[in-house]
């Protein structure tokens, strides 16, 4: 992604930094972080493909397990832990969820937050519903 922006430009908001879940914080996401902080965006990284080793890691015991190991990454990789997320997009159960793994919608929220926190869209714009992939107004009278 960062050859990307690089080669082509383009206007960005925010990244969202997908790598797989390794057990922990590796060279390879150590690397990639550190390809994107040129950029100086709001960055979500989401620690992806939990679901794999959802059962017997450690780090996915409980949610307060869950909880440490966003801490750990976000402190490894200087982030705030508010924008570290173990996610599965694949299959993310219910049960996962309750550990405090993140699935698609999880994403979504934070990706509304920020584009109300960067003044893109406000509540409830139709825009941000349509960027989101959700019912808009216009949606509704068009019926």
């Amino acid at each position: 992604m960062a050859n990307v922006i690089q080669t082509c430009g383009g206007m960005a908001s925010f990244l969202i930094l997908v790598m797989p879940y390794v057990g922990d914080v590796s060279r390879i996401h150590l690397t990639e972080f550190a390809n994107t902080e040129g950029f100086q965006l709001p960055t979500l990284v989401c620690i992806n493909k939990c679901a794999m080793v959802f059962s017997h890691s450690e780090d996915f015991q409980d949610k307060k397990s869950v909880d440490l190991a966003r801490r750990r990454y976000a402190e490894a990789l200087k982030v705030d832990e508010q924008d570290v997320f173990f996610t599965e997009f694949l299959e993310c159960s219910p049960e996962m969820k309750a550990k405090g793994i993140a699935g698609i919608a999880e994403v979504k929220k934070w990706i509304e937050e920020k584009l109300i926190e960067l003044e893109f869209y406000t509540e409830r714009d139709d825009e941000l519903n349509h960027a989101l992939n959700r019912p808009t107004h216009r949606d509704c009278t068009l019926e």
